[in-house]
């Protein structure tokens, strides 16, 4: 029996899990509070102190999963109508389609189920499920993010110039404070916070003397 179908199965597997694994580190560092990571480093977590690094170059670290989540999904998408097309080989033969209609047949399978798979296991698992174990997701793949970091780091680079190039031609400047909110965007977040139980109104109160006191 020919194995390549089973061949492109596992890789179309694995190319899930990757990109699954990069969108669960990009939400994971976009939700994990620094504060929380101090404390593990007092108590003498090593993993922590890396993920606190890590968060020093929070955009770089974006920039790196970004791309890993691209790059796994062009290739999920390369190999997975040849792959159906081998899995169907001999419903084909049996009912004797023809070529131009088993090629069509095996794009529009081939979409659908990479498409599904893709966006439950590569996609809205992962993300949930690193929004709400954002710590453990942040200590466990400091390795992993710290390898990509080192492999696809230079093409970040290159990518965010040419990007930025353009941008300033468009009469944008790029700005590394445009993730950073202003006192009335941090009163609404405040406001937000209290309303869905977050924080108490003794809390709020403390935090809005602060403001005022600055």
């Amino acid at each position: 029996m020919d194995s390549s179908p089973y061949l492109g199965i596992l890789a179309a597997t694995f190319l899930i899990l990757l990109n699954g694994i990069y969108v669960a580190a990009e939400f994971a560092l976009v939700k994990v509070r620094a504060t929380k990571i101090d404390e593990l480093i007092l108590g003498g977590n090593r993993r922590a102190e890396d993920v606190k690094n890590i968060l020093g170059k929070l955009d770089a670290y974006l920039s790196v999963c970004q791309l890993g989540v691209t790059l796994a999904s062009l290739a999920l998408g390369w190999i997975g109508e040849p792959t159906v097309s081998r899995l169907l080989e001999p419903v084909f033969r049996y009912f004797h389609v023809t070529e131009a209609l088993k090629h069509l047949i095996s794009i529009v399978l081939g979409f659908s189920v990479i498409t599904v798979l893709h966006i439950v296991f590569g996609e809205t698992v992962p993300k949930y499920y690193a929004i709400k174990k954002n710590e453990q997701i942040s200590l466990a793949l400091t390795v992993f993010l710290r390898g990509s970091y080192l492999l696809f780091y230079p093409i970040v680079y290159v990518l965010n110039g040419m990007a930025n190039a353009i941008l300033r031609k468009m009469g944008v400047e790029p700005s590394e404070n445009e993730g950073l909110h202003s006192e009335e965007e941090l009163r609404l977040i405040v406001s937000a916070s209290v309303a869905g139980g977050v924080i108490d109104a003794i809390e709020s109160e403390l935090i809005d003397n602060v403001f005022e006191f600055s």
